[in-house]
């Protein structure tokens, strides 16, 4: 059985885009910023000028920090799970290629 994040608003074919590594649509501009800003600090590790002050007009800089901090912690949970070599449960199959 294969589990997918299920968050109000979020559409089924946006999560397979990503799981896949293609590009996601949006409906929201909301929704394409957070995808742009989540995607463009895994990559650089940091943000540019354009995508931080859209980001700052959007969410504000509470809002910034808030976004920056659970790509943090996500990133931090991801990390011990695959240092501690943490397994799936039984029967499951990884959602993404290793």
């Amino acid at each position: 059985m294969r589990r997918s994040p299920r968050t109000p608003g979020f559409r089924p074919p946006a999560i397979e885009a990503i799981r896949t590594e293609g590009s996601p649509t949006f409906h929201q501009q909301d929704e394409a910023l957070i995808y742009r800003i989540c995607n463009e600090i895994f990559r650089t590790q940091r943000l540019s000028d354009d995508s931080f002050a859209a980001a700052v007009s959007a969410f504000g800089e509470q809002g910034v920090v808030e976004i920056v901090a659970i790509i943090g912690y996500y990133t931090l949970i991801g990390n011990t799970l695959n240092v501690f070599r943490v397994g799936l449960p039984e029967g499951e199959t990884p959602p993404f290629p290793e």
